[in-house]
């Protein structure tokens, strides 16, 4: 009878291990699923796409990189495997392989246990699982998505360039990257080529060697000292522009947000930016969405 006891509570916990861990089907329904990643400093962002049917199966994957801020159309993983994106050669990751096949390893891996977590081993692969996992919980937790008509792709805009009362020319740009018919990605910042403000900036000793183009949001974050709004602002500027980023994902566009309700070129309506927008809405306008 102990015998029979000990073996029914190990069937049990085979049982509830089967259930709870390594498939996540019993928590996906049937639709897309997709999340983006935060751009890295050079613009680069993950993201991840995935179809389930309706068993709770994934049946496709997309896992790839575009970036934000150069406004390059094609992803990580095309210019990989046209040879014009390849890892170092001293670089150890790059013997499984380069970032198109790496990336699409991981992709089949979702597709074939049906997720991925930050534990699991990627035949392979080495590149991006982490990254993947995250994207993948994120997607699972949102929820299915509805599928939009927007042209997918990334799109890339700028406003017309005005120079700032120091006479430092900034240039308005907007991105945005659309899957599946949805604004998945934004990004909204500025930038100058001008050498003599760049050259005058108080370049911290640790960031690497100074670039001869600079982002608004980078030095921001970077040191806010950099780009300084000054003591009443609501926050940082890449805390605003994040603000605005998200506004757009959320609305699908600036929504109700347009030039004929501007305040002296900032609005309202977008908690916890107001810094001027007039010409991000210039340059989104450009993007045809």
């Amino acid at each position: 009878m102990k015998k029979f006891i000990k073996l029914f509570a190990v069937m049990a916990m085979a049982i509830l291990v089967t259930a709870c861990g390594g498939n996540s089907s019993a928590t996906l329904h049937e639709g897309i699923y997709q999340a983006m990643g935060t751009p890295a400093a050079n613009g680069w962002t993950n993201f991840l796409t995935f179809t389930v049917d309706a068993e709770g199966n994934i049946t496709q994957a997309d896992y790839d990189s575009v970036n934000m801020m150069t406004g390059e159309t094609r992803t990580k993983r095309q210019l990989a495997a046209a040879g014009e994106y390849t890892l170092a050669p001293s670089d150890k990751r790059a013997e499984l392989g380069e970032i198109d096949q790496q990336y699409g390893a991981v992709a089949e891996f979702i597709k074939e246990h049906n997720g991925i977590t930050a534990t699991d081993t990627v035949a392979g692969a080495t590149v991006g699982i982490d990254d993947a996992a995250v994207l993948f919980t994120q997607a699972k937790d949102a929820g299915p998505i509805t599928p939009g008509t927007l042209p997918n792709g990334m799109h890339f805009a700028t406003a017309d360039a005005e120079p700032n009362p120091s006479g430092v020319v900034w240039t308005y740009m907007m991105s945005a990257f659309v899957q599946n018919g949805r604004i998945l990605g934004v990004n909204s910042d500025s930038y100058t080529d001008n050498a003599e403000f760049i050259n005058g900036l108080d370049w911290p000793a640790d960031a690497g060697e100074r670039p001869a183009r600079v982002y608004k949001n980078a030095l921001s974050q970077m040191d806010p000292s950099l780009y300084d709004l000054g003591a009443n602002a609501a926050a940082p500027y890449y805390k605003q522009s994040e603000a605005i980023n998200n506004w757009i994902i959320e609305h699908q566009g600036f929504g109700d947000v347009n030039a004929g309700n501007l305040t002296d070129g900032a609005t309202d309506a977008i908690a916890g930016a107001t810094i001027g927008i007039s010409q991000w809405l210039e340059a989104f306008n450009k993007l045809g969405l």
